[in-house]
């Protein structure tokens, strides 16, 4: 399985990563350029969810990538970093998507992209689970994903207080 790095910890190009926090959310936004056809299984690093942030929403967009409409991705969580065999999640945003075939805008339909912090980053990642049959030039493939800092304490209510 390959796997394309982000230009922050690779260095491939052809990757833009823009990034706004605005009260208490923050939104992540990551283009990549598809330009290479890449085969079955091949992981394209998106973006990270950074530690301590719950996912609240994720679009995808797309260029026509593919002209014979064959292409499909599964986007969602790699959480390898505490441990490296975790697959579990690579299909939670969107499953089976064939948005890259005629390009357009998707909005996660799935409850299971509702993804609770962990103390670390993860990436979001697209799994090549079709290749394109025949890859058009220039197409870009990219998420914006909302995130929100997860509430790590609570507040407890003494018995006689009430």
């Amino acid at each position: 399985m390959a796997t394309i790095k982000h230009p922050v910890h690779g260095s491939n190009s052809g990757y833009s990563l823009n990034e706004c926090a605005a009260g208490g959310l923050r939104v992540i936004q990551s283009v990549t350029s598809y330009v290479t056809n890449h085969a079955a299984a091949t992981v394209i690093r998106l973006c990270k969810i950074p530690a301590g942030h719950a996912v609240v929403d994720a679009t995808l967009f797309a260029d026509a990538i593919d002209d014979v409409a064959d292409l499909v991705l599964d986007i969602g969580v790699e959480d390898t970093i505490q441990d490296p065999t975790d697959t579990t999640n690579v299909d939670a945003f969107f499953d089976g998507t064939t948005l890259g075939q005629a390009g357009g805008i998707a909005r996660m339909t799935l409850k299971t992209g509702f993804v609770a912090a962990v103390d670390y980053d993860r990436w979001v990642t697209a799994t090549v689970m079709t290749d394109a049959a025949t890859l058009t030039t220039g197409g870009e493939l990219g998420i914006i994903l909302t995130t929100r800092p997860e509430q790590t304490s609570e507040v407890a209510i003494a018995p006689d207080a009430v």
